[in-house]
């Protein structure tokens, strides 16, 4: 029983790491005084371009869970938007909405092209 409610324990704190929108890698948390911070899990597209106006780049992905199996969404499609110098905004499709939402926010200062 005690291995069962560890096992859970460690799930659970490690899933709360990536929906507060540390990065995966090296939970690198997000300074205050970095755009990036405004950004949280739930919002919609048109709230990150408010934010941070356009990105750098951007890319979509089919099938996702093979790309980045950590993100806490059940959706099928991610968006990554880029933002050099900030890091990346990753989308998954809400079911309910049917629109984009904010699924993960990955901070990385030297996030390149």
């Amino acid at each position: 029983m005690k291995r069962i409610v560890t096992l859970f324990l460690l799930v659970f704190l490690l899933n709360s790491c990536f929906l507060t929108g540390s990065d995966p890698v090296n939970f690198t948390p997000i300074p205050d005084d970095c755009a990036l911070s405004k950004i949280k899990v739930g919002l919609n597209e048109m709230q990150v371009r408010d934010f941070l106006g356009a990105p750098d780049d951007a890319s979509t992905y089919e099938g996702y869970r093979s790309y980045n199996g950590s993100l806490s969404s059940k959706s099928e499609m991610l968006t990554e938007w880029v933002y050099q110098g900030l890091g990346k905004v990753f989308f998954a499709l809400d079911e309910v909405s049917k629109k984009l939402k904010v699924a993960q926010v990955v901070y990385d200062p030297v996030e390149e092209e």
